[in-house]
């Protein structure tokens, strides 16, 4: 492969150098003076990148830059103090300085190309460079066992030097050997990304830690069975909240340059050490699969797999292997795209904290008050979130009258019902002009539910809301996934007019009954005729309709999602998730 055949050649160029220009004694000068720059670039090299972080230099290869530049100035700074200090020589036989300056030679060159293969590794390049792969397969955290080194092993060399020396004379308050316990797999895993151009670093306010505890059993959601820890060990599940953060030089957060945030599982990782033996080396730990909502169902994913979010990122709960012996090997922090870190709390809490187990018949109560978590926008109110396996009692705002009567609508098209006279398709508008200033009542109906969904419908008030500005919210689940409306009833008032739009299908674009296995199907509808005809009125009252696939885990529902203005405001329908039971037929 390129990449070891060129490591041989920097290593064979300074050893030759080496052997026939210093002799023994400056080869043995050379080889301390390096392993010396190196340890100390080592140990240092994350504080320098920070600031260039800070600088605007995050997605540049900051830590690799900054590797180099310690290693450099270091090792020069001590050569010429050397040299300076040190004006004799020592002579030996021929035959002897040469074998001599070889092996300190040797050894200078296996530091000096170790730290060129560490930085290069540090670079945000693709994984897989210059014909060398670390890891062939990464279904599971267990195939990180299966590792290749790049040839001679040069990195790997100067690794067990730093390891070694962290516990002694190069110990600081956070030892080398504790936090890095294997940089070079660190490394290859952050490389690991769903777009080439995607950040490799992210910064502090990126990352936010809500909650740790462990979890004794789970079930795999692809096996449907109980899924079992390696020997020794249990489950560590992890909940954080990854944002976009400010998006600029100086405050890079965890955006890419077109605002989306990418990552793979591989980026992530939590690391712990026993901190009364500051000698053992510490453990680094990938994600296994995300916790489903109500934590008794992990979904497998494997480290190469990742995510696509938007600026305002997503929540999530990842499983991690983790040493039943947890008060002995803590779990210190957690780590997101090799810089941004959150300290984990006590052992005492994590232990103390208990995951939501759900009984199988949980339901989201009738009246929940709405929570705003994310902007500044104060007309909305959550009034009801719940669902329906049959389709009954759905609000509509139609009473009989105009239900009957639109065979010829103000404007849409008749209703079409379906088996067991529920509708299908509606998109109609109907304007009350006898009493506009009579409440239209809620009028329970019936509408047709596609084989393998569930109906969730959201009940909100809106407050002096322009129809001008209306368009439909998302539902958001745990999973950061998204659910566009299947359709709506609006009330509104224009002057002295009371205008009711109800809208709702079952149907694709093709006019097929929806099919469960179609993750995103087409939007409907695509705009609402209020908004269209009576940009003036106030929309006062809406109920939003969502088609979801059934399922046997619970669907944790976080709230809804608005676009206003291009700016996302989301709220969370309760303090802590809905989670939803519904069933798979």
């Amino acid at each position: 492969m390129l990449a070891s055949i060129l490591l041989v050649v920097i290593i064979g160029i300074i050893t030759f150098y080496q052997i026939f220009t210093q002799g023994i004694f400056s080869a043995l000068i050379m080889a301390v003076l390096s392993i010396i720059a190196a340890l100390v670039s080592l140990n240092y090299f994350e504080a320098l990148a920070v600031f260039g972080n800070r600088m605007g230099l995050a997605g540049w290869g900051a830590q690799a830059a900054a590797l180099m530049v310690i290693f450099i100035l270091c090792l020069l700074l001590l050569r010429l103090l050397a040299d300076h200090f040190i004006r004799g020589n020592m002579n030996f036989p021929l035959i002897i300085d040469r074998a001599g300056s070889a092996v300190f030679g040797l050894i200078a060159a296996l530091v000096i190309g170790g730290m060129i293969a560490l930085s290069f590794q540090l670079l945000p390049i693709p994984p897989r460079f210059l014909g060398f792969d670390r890891f062939e397969n990464l279904t599971s955290p267990n195939d990180l066992d299966d590792e290749n080194n790049l040839f001679p092993n040069a990195d790997g060399f100067i690794l067990w030097l730093a390891k070694r020396t962290s516990s002694y004379a190069f110990a600081g308050s956070s030892a080398f050997i504790h936090t890095h316990p294997d940089l070079q797999r660190e490394s290859y895993l952050n490389r690991l990304s769903v777009d080439p151009g995607s950040r490799r670093e992210a910064s502090d306010d990126a990352l936010t830690l809500n909650e740790v505890y462990l979890i004794e059993t789970i079930n795999d959601l692809q096996t449907g069975a109980p899924a079992d820890p390696p020997r020794g060990e249990t489950f560590l599940a992890v909940n954080f909240t990854i944002r976009g953060g400010g998006g600029t030089r100086e405050n890079p957060g965890a955006k890419d340059v077109d605002g989306r945030i990418r990552f793979m599982m591989g980026n992530i990782r939590v690391v712990g050490y026993d901190e009364n033996n500051r000698s053992q080396a510490g453990i680094s730990r990938y994600p296994r699969g995300i916790v489903l909502p109500g934590a008794k169902t992990m979904r497998p994913l494997a480290l190469n797999e990742g995510q696509v979010l938007d600026s305002s990122g997503g929540a999530f709960t990842l499983l991690f292997d983790w040493p039943k012996d947890i008060k002995t090997i803590t779990p210190q922090f957690l780590e997101f795209k090799r810089s941004a870190r959150k300290p984990f709390p006590a052992v005492a809490k994590i232990l103390a904290a208990n995951p939501n187990h759900l009984s199988p018949d949980a339901r989201s109560p009738r009246k929940v008050a709405l929570s705003k978590i994310y902007g500044d926008f104060t007309d909305f109110q959550c009034t009801a979130l719940t669902y329906s396996l049959d389709g009954e009692n759905i609000p509509i705002f139609l009473n009989q009258e105009m239900l009957d009567n639109s065979t010829k609508p103000p404007l849409g098209e008749q209703p079409r019902i379906g088996g067991g006279g529920a509708i299908n398709f509606a998109n109609i508008m109907v304007t009350n002009q006898q009493n506009p200033r009579n409440t239209i009542d809620d009028n329970p109906a019936r509408l047709q539910i596609p084989e393998g969904f569930a109906l969730i419908f959201v009940d909100i008030q809106i407050n002096n809301f322009m129809a001008a500005n209306f368009s439909t919210p998302f539902l958001l689940d745990l999973d950061n996934n998204l659910y566009e409306s299947r359709g709506f009833a609006l009330i509104s008032t224009n002057g002295m007019e009371q205008t009711v739009e109800f809208a709702y299908s079952a149907f694709d674009s093709q006019g097929n009954m929806l099919n469960p296995n179609m993750r995103t199907p087409p939007k409907f509808p695509p705009q609402s005729f209020i908004r269209q005809k009576q940009r003036d009125a106030r929309i006062s009252k809406a109920v939003f309709y969502y088609l979801v696939p059934r399922q046997n885990t619970p669907l944790g529902i976080i709230g809804v999602r608005y676009d206003v203005g291009g700016e996302k405001i989301q709220w969370s329908v309760t303090d802590a998730p809905q989670m939803l039971i519904i069933p798979s037929r």
